[in-house]
């Protein structure tokens, strides 16, 4: 009938993020996790005629979670932006007890900087933001880092979500602190064995901290979420490396929306 057409006319209009990941997986018969609730993602515009690969990303830069293959069967996971925040650690290591393999190698790279940012709804309008003062500013340094734009393009269902998404996007953009692209742990370690059940199960988005880091990189406990995992599994080897950012803008129990 045409009410049951609708929504499909409609593009699915209205439907929320994690809602149309899910739709999409299910007419691709492939298997869906999603961590945390649909109900916090936003809501999103017509869906687009586009690839299935593009569609889901459209879906996660709109409520800028993580999208992720799962580990038990082959399917697409999706951790919400909202599920992100707040954490407890779900790993804390200890590094005078020597619980990491090798020494801590921190970035200070520009490889998430962004201080000016443009976002568009599709078909809308856009809004845009920039950090003015301050070191990750968009001032010339030593006053700040220079300009670091970026654009971004959403399926966002109304004008009124860009706002507090291009405030979002400044926040986790101007964080000025290491991120960690290498916390190795050797499974076969003595040191890890309080641990063992803990670290093969971690997943894309979990909050580690380090505990008593060495005193030339910071006093207070190294508080990072897992973006990112590399695994050497053999007769004689097991190491898991984590690939980190900070999660300090992650860290306020009242997030946002949009």
């Amino acid at each position: 009938t045409l009410v049951n057409l609708s929504p499909i006319v409609n593009g699915y209009a209205g439907a929320l993020a994690a809602t149309r990941i899910s739709r999409l997986c299910a007419s691709q018969n492939i298997g869906f996790t999603l961590t945390g609730s649909a109900s916090d993602t936003p809501a999103m515009g017509p869906q687009a005629d586009s690839t299935f690969v593009s569609l889901l990303q459209a879906c996660a830069d709109l409520d800028r979670g993580q999208l992720f293959e799962t580990r038990s069967s082959f399917g697409i996971g999706y951790r919400t932006r909202v599920n992100l925040q707040g954490q407890t650690p779900v790993l804390t290591a200890d590094y005078r007890a020597a619980t990491l393999a090798g020494s801590l190698q921190p970035t200070a790279d520009d490889q998430f900087t962004r201080n000016q940012i443009t976002v568009t709804r599709q078909g809308g309008t856009s809004s845009a933001v920039q950090l003015a003062s301050g070191t990750m500013s968009v001032l010339t340094p030593p006053l700040g880092v220079g300009v670091y734009s970026y654009n971004l393009t959403v399926d966002a269902f109304s004008d009124t979500q860009l706002p507090n998404l291009a405030a979002w996007m400044l926040t986790v953009g101007t964080v000025s602190e290491y991120r960690y692209p290498g916390i190795e742990f050797d499974m076969a370690r003595q040191e890890v064995r309080n641990l063992f059940g803990i670290i093969p199960s971690l997943d894309i988005g979990d909050y580690i901290q380090v505990v008593n880091p060495p005193f030339f990189l910071q006093s207070l406990p190294i508080a990072q979420l897992a973006w990112g995992f590399t695994e050497t599994l053999n007769a004689y080897t097991w190491t898991i490396t984590i690939n980190t950012v900070p999660e300090s803008p992650y860290a306020q129990g009242n997030p946002p929306t949009w």
